[in-house]
């Protein structure tokens, strides 16, 4: 009985995520086409109560259940004693902290990000102070509740499920729905995130708790600051 409920719950929890998704994709195409001036820290403000009215929610899941906390990844470090799990985690933080690097010790990339991909997603970094004050937020925000969501809770629920599952397995797939959950960044953004989504359940797994996870991923948003320069004045005197 408990396994159908949480089979319900998972189902629901990736369609809800996924379909939500989806529609952030076409209102993110429709600002683009009119592109009117201003309303971009209106969604980082729309996507900050979003995310952690969805997280309010798998924590009162948490709290009205039989999962604990520790559950979901509160709890301290308990790194995996396999060695290649070690070196494996360690290669990942490698290249997702260049990741990070890369837009800080490269200004001119920022331009290059813009023809890579696309002003749909051009469109949803920060180009001003402001925007960049609330882009933090965002990016606090995007650390904390997606990896409570698509690791912590995600992972608890297919182990639960699917007992003797093997752990790359719940790994990809929670990657996997990670990845589609960001298709408003188009398919190689889908295509990075999903990877991105990988690295993260990887260290999750050997790292045996959330946060160094959460740490990571703020750090991987937050150098998104210093994607593009700063916006160009149009106004005349």
């Amino acid at each position: 009985m408990i396994t159908t409920l949480y089979l319900i719950l998972l189902l629901l929890s990736v369609t809800y995520l996924v379909s939500g998704a989806y529609l952030t994709a076409r209102r993110l195409k429709l600002a683009v086409s009119t592109a009117v001036p201003g309303t971009k820290v209106k969604r980082y403000v729309k996507s900050i109560i979003k995310a952690w009215i969805q997280t309010a929610a798998v924590l009162a899941i948490v709290l009205i259940s039989d999962i604990s906390f520790r559950d979901i990844g509160f709890r301290p470090l308990n790194p995996t004693d396999n060695m290649r799990s070690t070196v494996i985690t360690f290669i990942l933080c490698g290249a997702l902290l260049t990741h990070m690097v890369i837009p800080i010790i490269k200004p001119i990339y920022g331009q290059k990000t813009v023809k890579k991909y696309g002003s749909g997603n051009a469109l949803a970094l920060p180009r001003n102070k402001k925007e960049r004050l609330w882009w933090t937020a965002v990016s606090a925000t995007a650390g904390i509740t997606e990896e409570i969501i698509f690791r912590g809770f995600l992972f608890y629920l297919f182990f639960a499920i699917f007992p003797g599952i093997a752990p790359i397995t719940v790994v990809f797939a929670s990657g996997a729905i990670f990845g589609l959950c960001h298709m408003y960044q188009g398919t190689r953004g889908v295509v990075m995130t999903g990877a991105i989504g990988v690295g993260m359940g990887y260290l999750y797994i050997a790292a045996g708790s959330l946060i160094p996870v959460i740490l990571l991923h703020f750090s991987i948003d937050i150098a998104n600051v210093f994607m593009l320069p700063n916006e160009v004045s149009t106004r005349t005197a």
